[in-house]
């Protein structure tokens, strides 16, 4: 702003004078100014150089644009070279430096006036400029910068706005990371002038893909399944999971296990975060299968009166809805409550059912054969058990504990059945999975008059996560060296099933055993991914650093030194 004023105050200055000079003496002070701007591109333009031509005398005079862009030369006797009015002026505008390329040609006529003004507008000699494609690039794309020039030009340089140069007519070039960069073109035509041209170019993100899968195919609530990230960043790594299993629980884990409490169709989705902070979320649908209704019930006999009770009967995952009774085996269901009453006409050997509904649809039924008759009184024994621990793995030793009753007697035999094919006799016997899943025992106990009660509990057996380990040889490695990853992983209830290796420089292997190498000094994070047999998943990092191969000397330099050193000893 201040130097704006000093500028105005100058030609004010300059044209008093010259008004004043003009009216008082014009013969004795022959002055005849012509002043002006030179811009481009609406910019005033400082350092250009002016070369006026007197096209009637053959004779010339030079100027040059001042720190503000602003020019003057007198063209009278007084200072100047004394041309005439009427005589035809041609004046050429050059850039010099980094404006090299810009001229301009203007021409005026001297008049009788003390001054002229004329204002001058530089153009480049060439219309310089480049293209890219693709237009919309990413931080994965070799992207072709391009131009048309073709005549006169001898020199290119291409400055991408990352620290990278080159020299060539079309260049080509790819980014390490997305954001906006500066892209200058500067070439030098044979006749040595320079010209610039920018374009700002913005580089994408390539957006991360979500992707997951889960273990069981039709998991029920007594599974714990196994959730398993499969997304992927193509020019970098996720930074953030998030998961939502559609029950009101988040988990921030890579690969989570989720257990549900109640059967349904649940909306599973996984939601993540690059290390660039793009966002991408992907979802699916999980089927949680119904688990049907188990049906247990207790009875007592009085003569030829049974009475029956229920309430022993559960659904894990819902609501049992319906009680059906067959007082023998060829009656038709007839629909009850819990607790029921049944007069038999005559003595003898009866099979009574239980059918139980669940808020599903689905059913279970069970039968108890009893003896009915005269003088005849018996309460049937209630059969109950628990076991430890409570969510046994498949390398657990089960006790399973015995809290049967009978109000009248005894219990007088027992029977479980561990729902993998094992039989035992015992009160209170221990027993071992083979294999994680989920097991109906079942108890059938016998009391001292012939009497039996039955229950079945569901025991989920849980799979051992598999342990992730590694280690490497050389201990320190350098550049080229083949490095030998060693796999030290175990399974304690089956074995490693699949091995992922990332290298952390952009390398991936799926052997046990990698060897790999590095090309470059650094520090690396190398991550082991198991999956075991279960399909469940198990990491493990660490950080491998790389360092520079230092060059020792060679074998002749070796002996070189020596012989050098023998001669001087030897020297007289």
């Amino acid at each position: 702003m201040k130097s704006d004023t000093v500028r105005n105050i100058f030609i004010f200055c300059t044209i008093l004078f010259l008004l004043f000079t003009g009216n008082v003496s014009s013969e004795e002070v022959d002055i005849h100014m012509i002043i002006g701007y030179v811009y481009y591109e609406g910019n005033a333009m400082v350092g250009i150089n002016l070369t006026i031509i007197n096209e009637n005398k053959g004779e010339k005079i030079y100027d040059e644009t001042d720190k503000y862009g602003f020019y003057s030369f007198n063209t009278g006797s007084f200072h100047g070279p004394g041309w005439d009015s009427g005589d035809k002026l041609k004046i050429i505008a050059n850039g010099t430096g980094n404006n090299a390329g810009l001229h301009a040609t203007a021409t005026i006529v001297i008049n009788n006036e003390p001054y002229q003004w004329l204002n001058i507008t530089l153009s480049s000699r060439l219309i310089l400029n480049f293209s890219y494609f693709p237009e919309n690039p990413t931080d994965m794309d070799e992207i072709n910068f391009f131009t048309d020039l073709n005549e006169n030009i001898v020199s290119w340089k291409w400055e991408f706005g990352d620290g990278s140069i080159s020299y060539e007519k079309n260049a080509t070039h790819k980014y390490s990371d997305d954001g906006d960069y500066v892209v200058n073109l500067t070439v030098i035509d044979e006749e040595g002038f320079s010209y610039k041209t920018s374009k700002k170019i913005r580089v994408l993100n390539v957006p991360p893909n979500p992707d997951f899968y889960w273990n069981i195919a039709h998991p029920t609530i007594n599974d714990y399944i196994q959730f398993m990230d499969n997304s992927s960043d193509a020019d970098g790594y996720i930074a953030n999971y998030t998961w939502n299993f559609g029950d009101g629980n988040i988990s921030y884990e890579k690969n989570p296990v989720h257990r549900y409490s109640k059967n349904g169709v649940y909306n599973v989705t996984l939601t993540i975060i690059d290390d660039d902070a793009e966002k991408k979320t992907t979802s699916s649908f999980i089927e949680i299968v119904n688990l049907c209704p188990v049906a247990i019930f207790y009875y007592s006999i009085d003569n030829l009166t049974l009475k029956v009770n229920a309430n022993s009967s559960y659904d894990l995952d819902g609501d049992i809805i319906k009680y059906e009774w067959k007082w023998k085996a060829e009656d038709v269901w007839h629909s009850g409550r819990k607790s029921e009453k049944h007069e038999y006409r005559h003595e003898g050997n009866y099979t009574v059912y239980l059918r139980v509904s669940d808020d599903d649809g689905c059913s279970n039924i069970t039968y108890i054969n009893i003896y009915a008759k005269k003088g005849m009184k018996n309460k049937a024994p209630k059969a109950d058990f628990n076991f430890e621990p409570s969510l046994p793995t498949d390398i657990d030793f089960i006790q399973f504990m015995d809290n049967s009753s009978d109000a009248d007697g005894y219990i007088a035999n027992y029977t479980w059945n561990f729902g993998d094919g094992n039989i035992s006799y015992e009160k209170n016997p221990v027993h071992r999975y083979s294999k994680n899943g989920v097991y109906n025992v079942e108890l059938y106990v016998k009391d001292d008059k012939n009497a039996t009660s039955f229950i079945k509990k569901s025991v989920v057996v849980l799979n051992v996560l598999p342990y992730a380990d590694f280690s490497w040889n050389p201990s320190k490695p350098k550049i080229n060296d083949y490095i030998k990853f060693m796999d030290n992983s175990s399974d304690a209830d089956g074995y490693i099933a699949n091995y992922t290796w990332n290298f952390g420089d952009g390398n991936i292997s799926y052997e046990k055993n990698p060897i790999h190498k590095y090309s470059k000094q650094g520090v690396y994070k190398v991550q082991l991914t198991v999956i075991d047999d279960d399909g469940f998943i198990m990491e493990k990092s660490l950080m491998i650093k790389i360092s520079e191969r230092k060059e020792t000397p060679s074998f002749q330099i070796l002996l070189f030194a020596m012989a050098l050193i023998f001669a001087f000893l030897l020297k007289p």
